[in-house]
């Protein structure tokens, strides 16, 4: 159609542009669909002059009908915020009221003029139709192509790893061949449970306290956790948990996948037993050679793993120590027959010897990085070390003596006091009870002293339960 009419009103139009598109955005339809996906002043600025003036171009012959440049980079902006097209129809559509409004103040409302602001209004509405089509077409493509990639990302994670999903509450809302594999229950028996069907008594509840934390702030929470199967059996799984947030940034499930960890901690504690084991025996090396038996380094071990829990040691500390103590006579090895065996009192060359074994012990073991020995190492050098400074090697003094070496220091000499050796007989109960009493705060950690008189009955059950041999 030839705009010839409506382009010798042109100039009209464009002196009166901010009046036109203040009142194309006056509207209550307008705003509102705007509201919802842009802020107004930022649409008039950046958008709504330049679309009306492509209209201008439109009318003058300068661009072509149905191509606005400026709308369509507006209606990318819009695709992502799904706008529905009878909201696009609605803000296109009042651009076209106005102008007629526009042509009748202006009393050049011809039937011929008000026919082409329809036509340009309309074919203008047809290609922005067209361009919105193609871009929802071409969104709708990738959405395609990126479910389709989502699909085997799904897929590849489901074959790796174990996962399960559980709605805001906890209950199983999904699970994999793999989840059902290594926990022995199947689909049924655990959609719609919570994971506490999985989960091992020895895990603290703490744990899962913190756990429910860190995801309900919209974390993701990582860490190891023992599980026990449908049959009794453990097992360890590398776990991390997602929440899923939904478009307004709220939780709506969550996501948990796990890598089995159980043949590398078994593994683990298979290595551990092995270097307790060895531990142990080279423990009875040192007292065999001084004519004592393995069952010392045995009551020794279970007097400290008493007091070390009584006064507060962690569970691992606990388990270090105890796997640690037969060591503390592996010096002994370095001392000669002729005064480690001796039947009667030592001199004092004799024993400024039997005192080495202390730094012997500690510099056999000191050179190892591994936890368990390296505490084997304190207990060897610190075990004859005396809470008042007075005993050896290094003549340390109360809480700088290490707490593994006070402990040990006590259970050596409760169990060697009731021991036959072969310069002295078993003392009774009684003496070693006054000895201890006589020597808190000065040989020993009063504390300790404390812990052991004050729970008697408990170490002679230890004592008792291990032959004296």
């Amino acid at each position: 159609m030839i705009l010839t009419e409506l382009k010798e009103h042109s100039h009209l139009l464009l002196e009166n542009k901010d009046m036109i598109v203040n009142r194309w955005l006056s509207y209550e339809d307008v705003q509102e669909i705007l509201k919802k996906h842009i802020a107004l002043e930022i649409f008039k600025d950046e958008y709504a002059v330049d679309i009306f003036l492509y209209y201008l171009d439109v009318i003058n012959d300068k661009k072509d009908i149905g191509d606005c440049p400026v709308m369509g980079q507006f209606l990318k902006i819009l695709s992502k915020n799904n706008l529905p097209v009878h909201e696009l129809y609605t803000i296109c559509s009042h651009m076209k009221m106005v102008l007629i409004d526009f042509a009748f103040d202006e009393n050049i409302a011809s039937k011929i003029v008000i026919q082409q602001i329809n036509y340009v209004a309309d074919q203008n509405l047809i290609g922005i139709m067209k361009h919105y089509k193609d871009i929802i077409d071409e969104q709708n493509k990738k959405v395609f192509e990126y479910s389709i990639i989502l699909q085997q990302y799904k897929d590849a994670i489901d074959h790796a790893s174990i996962v399960s999903k559980t709605d805001l509450e906890g209950r199983i809302t999904y699970v994999n061949d793999n989840f059902t594999q290594i926990s022995g229950y199947s689909q049924e028996e655990l959609i719609g449970k919570r994971h506490n069907l999985v989960r091992h008594e020895d895990v603290p509840s703490e744990e899962f306290k913190n756990m429910w934390k860190t995801i309900k702030s919209k974390k993701p929470w990582n860490g190891i956790l023992q599980n026990r199967k449908k049959d009794g059996k453990t097992y360890y799984v590398n776990t991390i948990i997602f929440p899923i947030l939904d478009k307004d940034d709220e939780i709506v499930e969550y996501m948990s996948m796990r890598h089995d960890l159980t043949e590398l901690f078994e593994l683990h504690h298979e290595i551990n037993e092995t270097q307790k084991e060895i531990i142990y025996k080279m423990g009875e090396i040192g007292e065999t050679r001084s004519s004592e038996t393995g069952n010392h380094v045995k009551r020794v071990a279970e007097y400290s793993r008493l007091l070390a829990t009584k006064i507060g040691l962690g569970h691992e500390e606990v388990e270090t120590l105890v796997t640690a103590t037969p060591m503390h006579d592996i010096g002994k090895v370095g001392i000669p027959d002729s005064v480690l065996k001796k039947p009667g009192k030592l001199t004092s060359e004799e024993f400024e010897i039997m005192k080495s074994h202390a730094e012997i012990g500690f510099n056999i073991l000191n050179t190892s990085e591994r936890p368990i020995l390296k505490a084997a190492a304190i207990v060897a050098q610190q075990h004859h070390e005396w809470w008042n400074g007075g005993g050896y090697p290094l003549g340390l003094k109360e809480n700088d003596i290490h707490i593994y070496g006070r402990i040990s220091a006590v259970a050596d000499v409760f169990d060697a006091l009731g021991s036959h050796r072969v310069y002295k007989k078993a003392w009774d109960i009684t003496r070693i009870i006054e000895h201890f009493k006589e020597q808190k705060g000065k040989q020993f950690d009063p504390e300790l002293t404390d812990i052991l008189l004050n729970n008697m009955e408990e170490f002679l059950e230890v004592r008792n339960n291990i032959d004296i041999l």
